[in-house]
């Protein structure tokens, strides 16, 4: 559940633009569900102890904190992309492919610094692992579902799907 409270991050605006979904979408629910974590990781993280654990226990972020960590991981960069490509529509265009390769490197960087960080790599993976896959792959599913239900543009079955799923992922 934990998992699943999760906010999304950049990376799930990477991969919709490479995956040619609705980058703007993308980015508008990043940018939200960014900033409604500090009220909602608590609320389903401290719902999921009694549920499922029977017990109940006071789930707490630091506010202010954690949203200024999301704003300045998410929303400042963001709003320097929508700056860049108002001002200069040029630049920002030529800087599209450039940027989206340091995106990627830099995600790589990411994860594998946590992965050499982590001591039972292998372990935590099989124990948590499985469940983790099962969960991301089930929320794509979901998204791109719900998107079509909805009769939503591809583009943006897809954008949803990649949101709830790397949501998750993250």
């Amino acid at each position: 559940m934990v998992l699943a409270a999760c906010p999304g991050g950049a990376t799930s605006n990477v991969i919709t633009h490479l995956a040619k979904g609705d980058t703007a979408l993308s980015v508008t629910l990043t940018a939200i569900s960014s900033m409604v974590c500090v009220f909602t990781i608590p609320w389903i993280v401290g719902w999921s102890m009694v549920w499922f654990m029977g017990g109940s226990a006071a789930v707490q972020l630091p506010f202010w904190k954690t949203l200024g960590q999301r704003t300045v991981v998410t929303i400042l960069p963001i709003v320097c992309g929508m700056a860049m490509r108002a001002a200069r529509p040029a630049l920002a265009r030529r800087l599209e492919r450039p940027a989206a390769v340091f995106a990627l490197v830099f995600l790589a960087l990411i994860i594998a610094a946590a992965v050499a960080r982590e001591k039972d790599l292998a372990h935590q993976f099989a124990v948590a692992g499985p469940a983790a896959i099962t969960l991301n792959v089930l929320t794509m599913v979901l998204g791109f579902t719900a998107g079509w239900v909805f009769g939503l543009p591809k583009s943006q079955r897809i954008t949803i799907s990649i949101e709830a799923g790397t949501q998750n992922g993250t």
